[in-house]
């Protein structure tokens, strides 16, 4: 909705929508300014600039977010893949398992009860039933899929960097829309790693 684009293909901003504020959180947009040699881009949040409602005035340049991202990638990738596998595997582990355990543990226990007369069948009924409902339960409940992390991975065995450095600008602009969703700088213009989301 924030992000900002031209008609002109040079005037195409690479992170338009995409970097986080690191006060108030909303989409920095997109600022040109015309140099003697080059076209200067960079990115300002407009609740410091314009509304007043933010203290981060800074200007972001564009090249250094760039620079920032291209040398980092490998390593924001491979830390993204193993966050995510590690919480799958959680996941597919999970406390379901310490759950039907004791809940077969107590079917157990209810069981010798009954059979050494501790309680009546009427009682057995009931509170096996009971259990027994819990445990479909716990086996009807359906995982999360699994993401699908063949882009990302496939991207580290690329010679990316050296492709996109033959992409015109708005071809750089689709490659990082393909791959991140958005992500956040800090007060000292840095990106925040954990903060990047990927498709």
């Amino acid at each position: 909705r924030n992000a900002r684009y031209s008609n002109t293909p040079r005037r195409a901003f690479l992170f338009s929508g995409l970097i986080k504020c690191p006060c108030c959180g909303r989409n920095l947009t997109g600022s040109y300014q015309k140099n003697k040699n080059s076209d200067i881009f960079s990115y300002r949040c407009n609740g410091a600039r314009v509304e007043k409602t933010c203290v981060f005035a800074k200007s972001t340049s564009e090249r250094k977010i760039e620079v920032q991202l291209l040398d980092n990638l490998d390593i924001y990738i491979e830390n993204e893949v193993i966050r995510i596998e590690n919480i799958e595997e959680e996941n597919s582990v999970s406390d379901n398992t310490v759950k039907i355990g004791k809940l077969k543990a107590e079917m157990e226990r209810l069981n010798l009860m009954f059979r050494k007369g501790r309680i009546s069948e009427e009682e057995y009924d009931v509170d096996y039933m009971k259990l027994e409902n819990k445990l479909k339960e716990i086996d009807t409940v359906v995982a999360p899929p699994k993401r699908d992390l063949t882009a990302l991975k496939e991207l580290l065995n690329t010679d990316y960097r050296g492709l996109y450095n033959q992409l015109t600008k708005e071809n750089k602009k689709a490659f990082w829309r393909r791959i991140i969703k958005e992500f956040a700088i800090d007060e000292d213009k840095k990106i925040v790693p954990e903060s990047i989301i990927f498709f």
